[in-house]
């Protein structure tokens, strides 16, 4: 097993299960890699430890299971690896995302309706613009969430998805897409994002 601390776009490993809620952890144990995400860590150290994650995966045979935790929702198998429950700290190391007015520029979630042949409008973060004649991409940086209402035309499901491809595409890090049908259970952030 080893244990990564995300600093300035790397990994660098540490001996010891002693994290800050600052930062963002990488534990690697073979089989399984778990990425452990303290209640303060900056967007650019999340998107760092999933593209480095996804990485790691990428190149073993095997194809080991990614699993991310947030500070005290931590798995009982990476407890039980770490022979208990992190220690945590108060405090971090800065992200490397640019300093803006005395704090750090923190990426802001949008949601995008598609209206045409690429071409798409932002509409208002809530879920009153969800409408079952449209198909919307929520880009929260970590995940491309695309909403695909029952009565959206084939042009739309279309256009949501190239959207959801650029998007995705343009990013250093990898972040994961998601496809979402109406009607059907959504993921947890995503009703958290559009309260």
């Amino acid at each position: 097993m080893k244990i990564f601390h995300v600093k300035g776009g790397e990994l660098e490993e540490i001996s010891e299960a002693e994290f800050y809620e600052g930062d963002v952890y990488v534990v690697d144990a073979g089989i399984t890699i778990f990425i452990w995400r303290g209640k303060e860590s900056t967007i650019d150290e999340k998107f760092t430890a999933a593209w480095l994650s996804n990485k790691m995966d990428m190149e073993r045979k095997d194809y080991p299971h990614v699993i991310t935790c947030e500070q005290n929702e931590e798995p009982e198998e990476l407890i039980e690896l770490l022979g208990g429950a992190p220690k945590v700290k108060s405090g971090g190391t800065p992200g490397f995302l640019k300093t803006v007015e005395g704090g750090i520029e923190e990426f802001k979630p949008k949601l995008y309706r598609a209206i045409g042949h690429e071409e798409f409008e932002e509409v208002e973060l809530s879920r009153e613009s969800l409408n079952s004649d449209s198909a919307l991409v929520l880009d929260s940086g970590l995940n491309i969430y695309v909403w695909i209402g029952r009565n959206a035309s084939s042009m739309e499901k279309f256009e949501a998805g190239r959207i959801g491809r650029k998007l995705d595409s343009e990013r250093k890090f990898v972040p994961q897409m998601i496809v979402i049908y109406e009607g059907e259970e959504e993921p947890p952030k995503f009703k958290e994002l559009l309260k």
